[in-house]
């Protein structure tokens, strides 16, 4: 249950498009340094595949904005363990104050973004891909994006998944008696530089929390 004196200021997602997070990372832990490392090399595959990058950030995670109502906004998302569906106030109250956040519009009309929520909705509750496994029984954040807008195209190329530094993802990959898979897919980072999102930078909104 939220725990806010007041509720948090909006961050203004309009429905169905996409809200991205580049949270602070820490140079001493090997996932955030793997993050960084594949989210660089997905910049460099961009710019290989002559995708044209008018910035050079990264993106941890994306979500998909839900608007219910005018008092009631949700984001769908794909996190461990499951799809869920959160309430922006839990949203905004789980993620720190030093995450960037940037807000990926997309080209679609209502219709289509209604029909992308309503099967992103038929998702909630399914478990969390994490080996990075193809949609639809598990999904990580970005397949989930894809997934519900499907026929929709946010690469045009052939993306297979960039496990840098591989040593790392070999102990990953161990851990869950697994080896490396060689697979098409997508992470937050190609999407958010997709030349069909138009992305822009999303103020941290105000909350407080009660005291106690």
């Amino acid at each position: 249950m939220s725990v806010y004196a007041t509720p948090p200021s909006s961050l203004s997602i309009p429905h169905g498009d996409l809200i991205f997070l580049y949270p602070k990372l820490s140079p001493a832990s090997p996932l955030d340094n793997a993050i960084l490392a594949s989210g660089n090399a997905t910049l460099s595959w961009l710019n290989d595949h002559n995708i044209p990058l008018t910035s050079d950030v990264l993106s941890l995670h994306v979500a998909i904005s839900y608007i219910q109502s005018p008092t009631q906004r949700f984001y769908i998302q794909a996190v461990p363990p499951v799809v869920t569906l959160t309430p922006e106030e839990d949203f905004i109250h789980m993620i720190a104050d030093t995450t960037q956040l940037f807000h990926g519009k997309l080209p679609f009309n209502a219709t289509e973004r209604e029909n992308a929520i309503q099967i992103g909705l038929k998702q909630v509750g399914k478990p969390y891909a994490n080996a990075f496994q193809q949609p639809p029984q598990q999904f990580y954040c970005s397949s989930l994006v894809e997934f519900v807008y499907r026929p929709a195209t946010f690469i045009r190329d052939v993306f297979y998944e960039l496990f840098v530094p591989r040593p790392f993802w070999i102990k990953y990959y161990a851990a869950l008696n697994m080896t490396i898979p060689n697979t098409t897919g997508s992470n937050p980072t190609l999407l958010m530089h997709s030349p069909i999102v138009n992305l822009s930078r999303v103020p941290f909104p105000r909350r407080e929390l009660k005291g106690g």
